[in-house]
């Protein structure tokens, strides 16, 4: 399953730079005058709009995945178990080296 601290972090990301995108876009706005000011936090807003579309679809996909994987192992939980050890004797190999 996907861990919830992902998510959390995803969204503390998102919120940085939804600030960030405003912070600019006063900059810009103090320096064009108040019609690019409202242009420029009119865009900003549709940006944080799109990243936050962006990560909810994202944030889906992974849910989707982990549960299509959980539903795998719970209808093959042999060849999952094998694969699982499979992966641990390569994951070894790669790290202790061919030697050991």
């Amino acid at each position: 399953m996907a861990d919830k601290s992902d998510g959390a972090d995803l969204h503390a990301q998102i919120e940085g730079l939804r600030k960030e995108i405003i912070a600019i876009a006063g900059i810009v706005g103090e320096m064009a005058g108040p019609a690019a000011r409202k242009r420029a936090m009119r865009t900003a807003k549709q940006l944080r709009k799109q990243a936050e579309g962006a990560v909810s679809d994202a944030e889906e996909y992974v849910e989707d995945s982990a549960e299509a994987i959980e539903d795998a192992i719970r209808e093959h939980p042999m060849q999952s178990a094998l694969l699982a050890f499979g992966a641990g004797i390569l994951v070894g190999k790669l790290f202790l080296g061919k030697g050991r």
